[in-house]
């Protein structure tokens, strides 16, 4: 599993990204799209929904920084990590034996 701290700094860079686009399209009114620019008065609805998928984006960042920061119990070492690991050393031993 990676580690936290790294999990922590790109979720970090990731949300400050979103953030500055954000930003940048409230400021400015349009914003790019696949298919052109986006604009707040000509097409309100594909702007609307935008602004919605960069504010989901970003809390689905908090979300992973959350679970980075405080991780729950149900993530640490797991019983079925734990059984993988075991049969993977039984396999080693008998194929040692198998010698």
């Amino acid at each position: 599993m990676p580690d936290p701290a790294d999990i922590i700094v790109f979720d970090c860079i990731v949300v400050s990204l979103i953030a500055l686009d954000l930003v940048w399209v409230l400021a400015r009114g349009r914003a790019r799209s696949w298919s052109g620019w986006i604009t707040r008065h000509q097409q309100p609805e594909q702007y609307r929904r935008y602004l919605y998928e960069s504010a989901g984006m970003i809390a689905a960042c908090l979300v992973v920084f959350a679970c980075a920061a405080f991780p729950p119990a149900s993530l640490s070492y797991s019983k079925i990590g734990a059984a993988a690991a075991v049969a993977a050393k039984a396999d080693a031993t008998d194929s040692d034996f198998a010698e």
